[in-house]
């Protein structure tokens, strides 16, 4: 019986401990005065957030107190959230004021607070004041502005008044401001400026406001330029608003539009194409409007184009054909694809190299020098209609073997136990022959101590497997990198869409020669410093460059069933697009140049092409003997940099200058200004001009920076395009009306090494990429600077080179 006491005290006494850490806090919000809801449903929130449960879960019952015909409800799934929401009573007859209850529980009810909120609604709901979306406006087209509260709305459809006015003192400039819509007359400005307007609407009873911004930009409208009139024949033709413009370099759209039902085709682009109406009886004349927006102003101009009753016919000579000697076979050319818009019979005439006249629309081309390496021949078609329409075409033939890159000119330097071996850019700029590829990959340093009777000792002999001597090791190799190799455009030597490159590297042994090496990815140079030489001893250093090859064929075999029956197909490389085949038979030859061996070529590849080493009198080689130089002749110390290049003072920075000497005997006494110019591009960074950067050069007579030579061009004379591009070049002046420029020496990207210049060879390049996330921190104390649309960095340096 103690027991059984004891337990339920102790239970007790748990219990009310248990009661005394629950606690329940009902707060049902602020009280309320309403006249209107939110949204088209005139949502009313309450708000219970400031209710609080400690030691357990809450809950919440949200009850209207005050009960009247068409009052105020909290539906079912409302009532138990934390900020609930009621549909305003639009069907009062008087004001009211409601009382609402809040309870909050815990899960287990162990605990529970009350809390009554007031809601005050007008029988009269409030108007909702619609000022219109933002927007914005150019001074260069947008005189007058119109401000439209038509979507303000009274929820009781009472009528309503309508008040504007200027937040910023520019009511006077009003010329309807009791409206819905007003309209207001812009005020001149001179920079950009934001206009802030405020609506007021008024019921019977309420009013409420709302406002709207207004940015007016302080920009010119566009120039619309659709190009002069015309009179044609042609069945389909080109537009150009190549010289429209916009003076603020704002992106530019076009839009064209036939006013007399012409058909075009990308009427959105700058180069609409117009296709004419073959049915017409006489000659028409045609309007076709052009539309340019900057993206806040639109400019107009129309084009007025005749074309004639007859039009001409087409002529189509077909696209280049290359032709591999070592296949050689006749060309048929066809003018098949030539025809008449109005269906005319048509004549044809091609005209041979020889000027012989061949009346077909086929004509077959015989290589007439098949033994020579390359042969090109020019055919001219000329076609004719009914009605003695001409239309011409030509199309280019070329028989050619695989050619090897041009070789480069080659400069060398000799001093004490050094020569500095260097050479030009050149050869990268020259396709195969046969094939149009951009296919050329390094350069090769050879090094004769014998006046090129031979390139080495016996260890640099290359060999092959039968023990035929077919070539000399290198004295140095120097090949793309993996990014140069990747990114190397086919057809063309600067650029070109992604899947025009090779996306591949190549490095390693040629796999159709393999004695011979493609490289090892080090990245191109132009120059090697030669420290393994004794003074007084001639040395002969000759550059060869090579190209990558024809990479061949793969054959890919797809089971089709499981019957064993296999289908092939042929994987052509991304080095090949044009899908050459070498020939069936590969030749091999020796250093000498003496046939050793065929070999069979199933896969129909061609070997790397390397071109041939220097002879006496040729550019890629040359002759020197190191040694000291006459104490009395001294030339800049190339550690010192700010000796040949001197930075100007106005820089806001200086990157990397680096300079070599090639050729002594050019050096001569003279002081040049350098100047890097760069576009600015769309993602500048803080509008800093630094895509395609080049590196200007010219001389000057003082160092004030006068240019030695000048070229005058008369303003008057110049479209907008060309008086932009003019005046932005370094070191132009504007006098008189006409632009002066320096005759520049030379021009170069910045990041490559120049050709030969004055006896040096120099290179200019950024000190870190200008990458906007890796920018590093800078701190500044006071700066003024600015630029043009076109030139960012302005780098100013003063070579001064001689004799001493």
């Amino acid at each position: 019986m103690k027991k059984l006491i004891i337990f339920i005290c102790v239970f007790m006494l748990l219990g009310a401990q248990l009661n005394y850490a629950q606690t329940c806090v009902a707060d049902a919000g602020e009280d309320l005065v309403v006249c209107d809801g939110t949204g088209s449903s005139h949502k009313v929130y309450l708000d219970g957030s400031g209710s609080s449960v400690t030691g357990g879960e809450i809950n919440y019952e949200w009850t209207v107190l005050t009960i009247i015909e068409d009052g105020l409800e909290i539906s079912s799934s409302q009532s138990d959230e934390v900020d609930p929401y009621f549909k305003y009573p639009d069907e009062l007859v008087s004001d009211i004021t409601f009382l609402i209850e809040l309870r909050v529980f815990d899960n287990d009810e162990i605990c529970e607070d009350w809390d009554t909120l007031e809601v005050f609604c007008y029988a009269n709901m409030c108007p909702t004041a619609y000022a219109g979306d933002d927007q914005t406006l150019s001074n260069g087209c947008d005189v007058t502005l119109t401000l439209d509260g038509t979507d303000s709305e009274d929820p009781q459809d009472e009528e309503l008044s309508y008040q504007w006015r200027s937040l910023d003192g520019y009511d006077d400039n009003f010329v309807v401001s009791g409206s819905s819509v007003a309209s207001f007359t812009l005020p001149d400005v001179d920079s950009d400026k934001i206009l802030s307007f405020e609506l007021t609407i008024t019921d019977a009873i309420h009013s409420v406001t709302d406002t709207v911004k207004v940015t007016y930009l302080d920009n010119d409208a566009p120039v619309a330029d659709a190009g002069t009139d015309l009179s044609t024949c042609e069945y389909q033709f080109y537009l150009n608003a190549v010289q429209s413009y916009d003076v603020n370099w704002n992106e530019l759209s076009y839009s064209w539009s036939s006013l007399d039902g012409l058909t075009l085709s990308g009427a959105s682009s700058k180069t609409p194409k117009v296709t004419s109406p073959t049915d017409l009886t006489e000659t028409t004349t045609y309007r076709i409007e052009l539309d340019v927006n900057d993206g806040y102003c639109s400019s107009y101009d129309t084009v007025y184009i005749t074309i004639q009753e007859n039009l001409c016919p087409i002529a189509s000579a077909g696209e280049t054909v290359r032709v591999p000697k070592y296949n050689a076979e006749s060309v048929v050319l066809n003018a098949g694809d030539s025809f008449d818009p109005e269906g005319d019979v048509l004549t044809f005439e091609w005209t041979t190299p020889s000027g012989s006249i061949v009346t077909d629309s086929i004509i077959t081309v015989t290589d007439q020098s098949p033994n020579s390496r390359f042969s090109r021949y020019v055919y001219n078609l000329k076609v004719m209609d009914a009605e003695n329409a001409i239309a011409e075409d030509s199309v280019e033939v070329i028989f050619s073997r695989f050619s090897a890159p041009v070789s480069p000119a080659v400069y060398a330097v000799a001093s004490h136990a050094r020569v500095l071996v260097s050479w030009e850019a050149t050869s990268e700029n020259y396709p195969d022959s046969l094939t149009g590829y951009y296919d050329f990959e390094g350069y090769k340093l050879y090094r004769s101590t014998d006046n090129g009777d031979s390139w080495g000792g016996e260890d640099d002999k290359l060999y092959d497997f039968n023990g035929e001597f077919v070539g000399w090791k290198p004295y140095a190799q120097f090949d793309y990198d993996e990014d140069e190799d990747f990114n190397q455009c086919i057809y063309d030597p600067d650029e070109c869409d992604p899947e025009d490159t090779r996306q591949t590297y190549i490095y390693g042994l040629d796999p159709l020669a393999p004695r011979f090496s493609l490289g090892s990815d080090t990245g191109i140079e132009y120059s090697y410093v030669d420290s393994n030489v004794i003074d007084g001893v001639q040395y002969t250093y000759t550059v060869t460059a090579y190209d990558i090859g024809l990479s061949p064929f793969e054959i890919s075999y797809t089971e089709i069933d499981t019957s064993g029956i296999f289908e092939a197909d042929t994987l052509w490389s991304f080095l090949n697009p044009g899908k050459f085949l070498g020939p069936d038979t590969l030749q091999y030859f020796d250093e000498a140049g003496q046939w050793i061996r065929d070999a069979a070529n199933s896969t129909r590849g061609f070997p790397s092409i390397e071109s041939v080493k220097g002879d006496s009198g040729d550019q890629n080689i040359i002759t020197v003997i190191p040694g000291y130089t006459a104490l009395d002749i001294s030339f800049p110390d190339a550690d010192d940099i700010e000796a040949l290049f001197t930075s100007n003072d106005d820089n806001i920075g200086t990157g990397i200058r680096d300079y070599f000497i090639v050729d002594r005997t050019k050096i001569v006494q003279d002081k040049l200004v350098y100047e890097i110019q760069a576009d600015q591009g769309s993602q500048a960074v803080d509008g800093m001009a630094c895509e395609n950067p080049y590196v200007f050069g010219y001389v000057v007579t003082d160092t004030m920076g006068t240019p030695a030579a000048t070229v005058t061009y008369y303003e008057d004379n110049l479209n907008f395009y060309e008086k932009d591009s003019i005046s932005g070049l370094p070191g132009a002046l504007n006098e008189n009306g006409s632009y002066v420029v320096p005759e520049y020496d030379i021009i170069t990207k910045v990041g490559k090494w120049s050709d030969q210049f004055k006896g040096i060879r120099f290179k200019m390049e950024n000190e870190i990429p200008l990458i906007t996330s890796q920018v590093p921190d800078v701190e500044i104390d006071t700066l003024t600077w600015g630029w043009t649309s076109q030139i960012a960095v302005q780098w100013t340096a003063l070579q001064q080179l001689g004799f001493s």
